[in-house]
């Protein structure tokens, strides 16, 4: 598609590290490269967050607390990465008309919809929050409807991380201490999460309703 040919022309004369960055976990994905085990820690890393990378990260020798590490670093690559992109194709013919409906029509939920608990927290807390419960991709998102400087959004979502980080560390390392088993200690590590993401979810009003049909009434 001709917009987002020349979005990626002007994101790599922009910056050239956002694109290098996709290009590097693209050539990952595509280039057959999975049967290392640290393209599979990244992949992986990407795809389910802190419990899949601690978990994995246990299995190849890394410290629990070096996966939370390095799964801040490669989420925060990424989400710089991202939200370059869609500033991009924000500004090119039907894809930026696309993306401004979408931001017009869930701003509300970027706010914390009508969750009076998320709303207190203001953007910069359900940001924060979002990346704790969630992962990268959502406030991402949130930071993009709600238009945020890069480097504020990117300042968020590291706190986000780092939090998020703590979290898994320490959940981990206290179920390491009461479950013995290995494969009991992997259901109780990821149902925990699991469990509180979706706390999250119902929170933020993803279940439900659309947020306008609730205005309505």
């Amino acid at each position: 598609m001709p917009f987002v040919y020349s979005a990626l022309k002007e994101l790599s004369a922009h910056h050239p590290k956002a694109l290098a960055a996709a290009s590097l976990i693209a050539g990952l994905v595509l280039g057959g490269t999975l049967r290392s085990r640290w393209a599979a820690f990244i992949i992986l890393s990407l795809v389910g967050g802190f419990p899949v990378a601690i978990l994995y990260g246990e299995r190849i020798g890394l410290p629990s607390y070096a996966s939370c590490i390095l799964v801040v670093m490669i989420d925060l690559a990424l989400a710089f990465t991202a939200l370059n992109i869609l500033r991009r194709l924000g500004e090119h013919g039907r894809m930026g008309s696309y993306l401004g409906r979408l931001r017009s029509r869930y701003i509300p939920l970027a706010h914390g919809g009508d969750s009076s608990r998320l709303w207190r927290l203001g953007s910069a807390g359900v940001i924060v929050a979002a990346t704790i419960f969630i992962g990268w991709w959502l406030p991402v998102i949130i930071s993009y409807f709600l238009n945020l400087e890069l480097k504020d959004a990117l300042r968020l979502i590291a706190l986000g991380l780092a939090l998020g980080g703590v979290l898994a560390w320490g959940i981990y390392a206290g179920l390491a201490i009461a479950v013995s088993s290995p494969i009991l200690l992997a259901a109780a590590f990821l149902a925990i999460l699991m469990i509180l993401a979706q706390i999250f979810k119902v929170m933020m009003g993803v279940k439900g309703k659309p947020y306008k049909e609730r205005i309505r009434r």
